[in-house]
């Protein structure tokens, strides 16, 4: 299925859990219907973190995954203090200034944060693929096909005292689709 179907069925649950949340405010659902959407939002965040991260690698060059995955971090830290803020200030202007009640107002900030995975869904879809691989700008600023994948082999010391694990490193090589066709595609001959 690929880390960005995935992904983009993830986030189209997450639209589904963020409506449903904000219907129970809006719309005044009976609140065992939040058990639902509890159950809907685990499932869809573990999904997040099962096809985010894969993708992300597919997106980085080879040569600057530290540097992406910093930044991806940090997102993520912005972001975890960001959604709060944004609730709470959203909640504080509907129920304090404008006299809405505070289910209805936690049902307006809600559906402010679906702006967001709306937003982030419609992001997502501007990535293109061609045949699975994602075209990204590669460290000299031009677009290039992703043929290369890269994962974490664990590494080991040769001591005298035996093999000791001492961690991971990260190996960078041909994808599988070029290492199945021998790094190049073959083309049909025509035989008369």
């Amino acid at each position: 299925m690929g880390p960005k179907r995935t992904l983009r069925t993830v986030l189209r649950g997450w639209i589904g859990v963020f409506a449903l949340a904000a219907a129970v405010g809006l719309f005044g659902l009976p609140l065992w219907t939040m058990f639902v959407v509890a159950a809907s939002a685990g499932f869809c965040l573990g999904g997040t973190w099962a096809a985010d991260r894969p993708f992300m690698l597919r997106l980085t060059p080879p040569d600057r995954v530290g540097e992406f995955y910093g930044l991806y971090g940090m997102i993520g830290r912005f972001s975890a203090v960001t959604g709060p803020v944004l609730w709470g200030l959203v909640v504080y202007v509907c129920s304090g200034r404008l006299g809405m009640t505070p289910l209805f107002a936690q049902g307006v900030s809600i559906c402010v944060l679906l702006l967001f995975m709306v937003t982030g869904y419609l992001v997502l879809g501007r990535f293109r693929t061609r045949n699975g691989s994602i075209i990204r700008a590669s460290t000299d600023g031009k677009a290039s096909k992703s043929r290369y994948t890269s994962r974490l082999v664990p590494t080991y010391s040769d001591g005298a005292d035996g093999m000791k694990p001492l961690g991971f490193s990260r190996e960078v090589g041909p994808s599988k689709r070029e290492t199945a066709t021998g790094g190049a595609r073959r083309r049909s001959s025509n035989v008369a």
